[in-house]
């Protein structure tokens, strides 16, 4: 009978057992998995910095015209490949051409008018030459005629001494009445020549003076055509500068790639009126790098120089072997259109991101991909030496 009374709840113990031992079962399970994938996990994030908030980048170089007027053709299409130099598009270059035409015509005008003015010059140097000889043969006689007048005045004065003796003589002597006369006549003919060599001499001295007056005029003729001859060099030079702004403005019409690349953005269509500054097109060089913008917490492991694995979204299961080449000097949003002003009650703390250049190592396996920027990419920056593992 005391069997008989045994308690039912002492029969389900070997059940509770066996519950708990597979919940035990469970849960080492669960941790063998999480140690599997969280340990491997961990000590990636020891070795590797990496981000998903990193996009493919690359320089696009957009073309503007540089005058007015309308596309009179274009020459290529959307995303077509051109090399550097090839001509993408023309504005139409008539009146460009024609103000090329008047330009020359100026320079050519004002050429001739150099040459007008360097021939008056040199008559005006030759006049002033002349008039130096003149004044050096009027100087030569009217000092031959002074020498003349000095001699005639020697002679009127010893003239003059021989009557005075002569008449002297006449009143003690016998001296005829004669050689007084003969005397007094010679006097008189030395005055007479005196006076001739004097206006000669006054003659002389009035050519001398006109013919330096003349090269005073020689003088300012030939200042003044000088004068017009710089002045006519600085108008050809004017004119010259007027047709090298035409013939820029003329070349200005055509549109050449600066960079080989692939053409997108094509903004313009033929007949269509466009301004100066107005983007017409853009070119794309093959050269892309990726920027990858990493929390401001996990810069502290970060160099140039580290080397990186990128993952494109465009080529899943493939990577690009590179290595950081610099660090923006500013977070992104310190560099943005509208840099946030943090001076007021409102803040709230948000982790910046920087922005870090990476640049890819195998730039012909680059260029034989269709990489362009804006596609979507994850670098995995090495910070530490860690040996990958050999898989056997």
């Amino acid at each position: 009978m005391a069997e008989e009374t045994q308690t039912p709840t002492d029969q389900p113990e070997p059940k509770k057992r066996s519950k708990r031992s597979v919940a035990l079962i469970v849960m080492g399970i669960a941790l063998l998995i999480g140690a599997g994938i969280g340990v491997p996990y961990y000590l990636h994030s020891l070795a590797f910095e990496t981000t998903d908030d990193a996009f493919v980048e690359g320089d696009v170089v957009p073309l503007s015209s540089r005058v007015p007027g309308y596309v009179s053709a274009i020459h290529v299409k959307d995303n077509q490949w051109v090399e550097s130099g090839t001509i993408l598009a023309e504005i139409d270059p008539t009146g460009f051409q024609v103000q090329v035409d008047l330009a020359k015509a100026n320079v050519a005008i004002a050429e001739a008018a150099v040459g007008t003015a360097e021939a008056q010059l040199e008559s005006a140097r030759k006049m002033l030459a002349q008039a130096h000889t003149d004044i050096a043969v009027a100087e030569a006689d009217a000092s031959q005629a002074a020498s003349e007048a000095m001699v005639a005045q020697t002679q009127l004065a010893q003239d003059q001494a021989d009557l005075a003796r002569i008449k002297q003589l006449s009143e003690t002597t016998a001296v005829s009445k004669q050689q007084v006369a003969h005397a007094e006549a010679a006097v008189h003919t030395r005055e007479a020549q005196l006076d001739a060599a004097n206006q000669t001499t006054a003659m002389k001295q009035a050519e001398v003076n006109r013919v330096r007056a003349a090269e005073g005029v020689a003088e300012g003729a030939v200042a003044e055509r000088a004068s017009q001859v710089t002045e006519a060099k600085l108008r050809v030079d004017a004119a010259k500068a007027q047709l090298a702004t035409a013939e820029l403005a003329l070349a200005h019409t055509k549109i050449f790639a600066p960079v080989a690349g692939t053409v997108t953005t094509r903004g313009i269509a033929l007949g269509a009126w466009v301004q100066p500054g107005q983007v017409l097109l853009a070119v794309v060089p093959p050269d892309v790098w990726v920027v990858a913008n990493l929390k401001e917490t996990q810069l502290a492991n970060i160099q140039v120089g580290q080397s990186v694995e990128i993952s494109i979204d465009a080529y899943p299961g493939k990577t690009f072997a590179g290595h950081v080449d610099s660090i923006q000097p500013g977070t992104g949003s310190r560099f943005s259109l509208l840099p946030a002003q943090n001076a007021t009650g409102n803040y709230v703390k948000v982790v910046q991101r920087v922005p870090v250049k990476i640049v890819l190592d195998n730039s012909n396996e680059v260029k034989s991909l269709h990489l362009v920027p804006g596609m979507s990419a994850v670098p995995e920056i090495a910070i530490k030496n860690i040996p990958k593992p050999v898989h056997r």
